[in-house]
Parts: C-alpha cells; structure tokens; sequence
C-alpha cells in the first residue's frame, strides 16, 4: 500500500494505491498532513482499508505528492 494524493494541483484528495489500483479516501481522511500522522493516521487506515469497499480514482487522474505541506524532509538512505 502505498499513500498518494490526487486531483488538480492545490486540490489534491487523498487515497492509496494498492494491488496496481488507486483508491480515493477523501470520505475518509481529509489529507495526509502533520495532523494525520500525528494523530496515528496510518494505524487507522490500516483498520479503514480492512473494513471498506473503497471507491477507484477515476484514470487519468494526476498524481500528485504523497504529503500535504511537510514542514521537513527526512532521507533516510
């Protein structure tokens, strides 16, 4: 599972993309930002993508970053 935000730049949703398909979870979660992931966001996705039957992104929908204004960036290599 991999987290992805899309939609037209500034206007980004948030989903997840899994087994090769995109899924929105905007009914879900608001964004992917320092809320989210303070509040334990991952560990409740987890339990939402569990017990939902998501919706597809539509094709040809643009990508855009997974994270909604992080205040840093961490490499870890």
């Amino acid at each position: 599972m991999k987290l992805i935000r899309f939609g037209k730049e500034g206007k980004e949703k948030p989903g997840i993309h899994l087994d090769g398909k995109n899924y929105d979870l905007s009914a879900f979660i608001q964004d992917y930002d320092e809320s989210f992931f303070e509040q334990n966001g991952l560990q409740k996705l987890a339990g939402i993508v569990n017990e939902e039957k998501l919706p597809l992104v539509e094709d040809g929908q643009r990508i855009g970053s997974p994270i909604a204004r992080p205040s840093k960036i961490l490499c870890i290599g």
